[in-house]
């Protein structure tokens, strides 16, 4: 009892360190010490509840919070109408640029007042500053509101209003802040989320439920935007700007009630690689709930998946549930897909015109897209007058010298035949339609691109040096030229993944099972085997084909995974498939 008396009796502190050594005496305010620190000094807060706000830092300082039994550090603004938590500025711009890192520590209530469109509810960061936010922060319940009879305003940010760069990392939280624009971060520099970050449940009345940006974004590693909702771009609004989306960086379940529920472009440079994902985002209206352009943007999806965005209204046709590239402006744009995966069903699973390109001057160019569907006709919508080239490609591939190491350089003739399913030739007045070529891990082909001949075959010659570890040969098609599907048929070198007409998986997505169907000839054992992507075995099972499909039920989480059949201990198909 005395050592809790001795705990409740005990005050609230801030410790000044300077070049790593504590400066006596302790503070009793985050204002005081701020006062008596100089560039560079770091300010260590006890495990309390700081009841301060416009805190003026105008110099570079760290700010780190404390945890003690099950307390952490707090900053609560506290007044209704007051200002933001933190007001960061620099007197000295643009000569230097000061620096504020904050770790380990929680800022709430703030309600900012800075003026009609500079706000910040926690966070002000004005121009010449840089702003670090991470170790485990959360800037959460801050508010910048539009102004009213009684009040002036400042409708922009959230949580964080910045003019200069902000980096936030170490698993900081941006969570359940309001504004007008920017529910959670407003910012006209650069914005690069890292590390886990996570931008939930934020509110904007207008543009960018979870960012607004007029500048750079970066979406990076494991990034989480998620379940903010705004009319204009619910997870993230961006102008004049450009937007990087890659490393498993995820826009998910983002609100959008007009249009963009992932994301909202107006004059943007846009990529998104690396296994980032934009998935079950929503728009009340009938088009883009997950990407919408205008003005002059350029997009390009290198890879990932864009999901399972969809209108909340099924009254709706569902135009551009992927992309919506409006023609409002008059000005043109370039959208290029490649190596993605697009499945964007209606309410009644329908799909049709996934990618809606309204504009009049635009380029449109897809290769390597996985459209769930070997036909895409319907699902992409292009004004008359857009420049398209379109093409989703089906790969084969196959392993040279048993997929071992090459002791000393060799030559090897490589061929594939193209058919299409029915096992019928190709028409050869489809040649011009038809683009067959081979990639590689190393080496060079002579020639570089094979051209098909009269008998369906590309054939071409693969000059390959000594190499360290196992070597690879990919050979592409175009299956968008034909109305029956094409296929791939290995003959120079045994395939190590062989394209096998007549087996088949399906749903995909898919949830709690999976049906797999067979018209083969031959109804041997055949063994299943379904990995993650980390190669890890979730479920391995004996089955044996007939006249009917087999339904598997399957007991994984979301996520994706290998589905691999083999016979006589030879690989007979391979299929990636996702789980929700």
């Amino acid at each position: 009892m005395l050592l809790v008396a001795s705990l409740n009796l005990q005050a609230q502190t801030v410790m000044i360190y300077r070049a790593g050594t504590a400066i006596s005496p302790s503070y009793s305010s985050i204002k005081t010490a701020v006062a008596v620190a100089i560039d560079n000094d770091s300010l260590v807060l006890s495990a309390d509840t700081f009841r301060e706000q416009n805190i003026v830092i105008d110099k570079s300082l760290s700010i780190t919070g404390s945890s003690f039994l099950g307390n952490r550090s707090l900053i609560d603004a506290g007044l209704p109408t007051d200002s933001s938590a933190i007001i960061f500025t620099n007197p000295n711009f643009p000569t230097t640029t000061n620096t504020l890192l904050i770790q380990g520590l929680n800022i709430t209530n703030g309600h900012a007042n800075n003026g009609f469109d500079a706000g910040g509810g926690a966070i002000y960061a004005g121009k010449g500053t840089t702003l670090i936010i991470g170790d485990f922060c959360t800037l959460f319940n801050n508010h910048a509101p539009d102004s009213s009879a009684s009040f002036s305003g400042s409708r922009n940010g959230g949580a964080i209003y910045a003019e200069g760069d902000v980096y936030l990392k170490g698993a900081s939280i941006i969570e359940g802040n309001f504004a007008v624009n920017g529910g959670g971060i407003f910012t006209t520099k650069k914005l690069e989320l890292s590390t886990v970050t996570i931008v939930r449940k934020n509110i904007a009345t207008e543009k960018g439920g979870g960012v607004f940006s007029l500048g750079e974004s970066y979406f990076l590693d494991y990034t989480d935007i998620r379940e903010n909702k705004a009319k204009m771009g619910a997870g993230c609004y961006s102008e004049n700007g450009i937007v990087y989306l890659k490393n498993n960086a995820k826009i998910m379940a983002n609100h959008s009630t007009l249009m963009g529920g992932a994301f909202y472009f107006k004059n943007v440079l846009f990529e998104m690689t690396d296994k980032a994902e934009i998935f079950f985002n929503f728009t009340d209206t009938n088009f883009a709930a997950a990407v919408y352009c205008t003005g002059n943007n350029e997009v390009n999806i290198k890879s990932g998946q864009i999901i399972n965005n969809r209108s909340t209204n099924a009254t709706f046709s569902g135009r551009g549930m992927a992309l919506y590239n409006d023609s409002l402006t008059g000005t043109s744009s370039i959208i290029t897909i490649n190596n993605a995966r697009i499945f964007n069903p209606k309410s009644d699973n329908s799909r049709d015109n996934e990618f809606y390109n309204a504009q009049a001057v635009s380029a449109f160019l897809s290769d390597s897209t996985w459209w769930g569907e070997s036909d895409t006709t319907g699902l992409i919508y292009n004004a008359p007058t857009a420049t398209v080239a379109l093409r989703s490609w089906i790969v084969c591939e196959w392993s040279l010298n048993g997929g071992l190491p090459i002791g000393m350089a060799a030559t090897f003739p490589v061929e594939a035949q193209f058919q299409l399913y029915t096992g019928a030739a190709i028409p050869s007045g489809m040649f011009s339609m038809l683009e067959g070529y081979f990639t590689a891990d190393s080496g060079k082909f002579t020639p570089y691109i094979a051209k098909i001949n009269s008998a369906n075959i590309v054939r071409n010659i693969y000059n390959v040096p000594i190499t360290t570890g196992g070597d690879k040969i990919i050979a592409f098609v175009d299956a968008d030229s034909f109305k029956q599907s094409v296929y791939v048929l290995g003959l120079g070198i045994a395939p190590s993944k062989s394209f096998v007409h007549g087996i088949s998986v399906f749903p995909n997505p898919a949830t709690n099972y999976l049906t797999l169907r067979s018209t083969l000839p031959n109804h041997k054992p055949t063994q299943l085997t379904i990995t993650d992507m980390l190669g890890k075995r979730v479920l391995s099972q004996e089955l044996q084909f007939t006249q009917q499909d087999i339904t598997l039920p399957i007991n994984l989480g979301p996520g994706t995974y290998i589905v691999s059949l083999m016979q006589d201990h030879q690989g007979i198909f391979t299929q990636k498939i996702t789980v929700q």
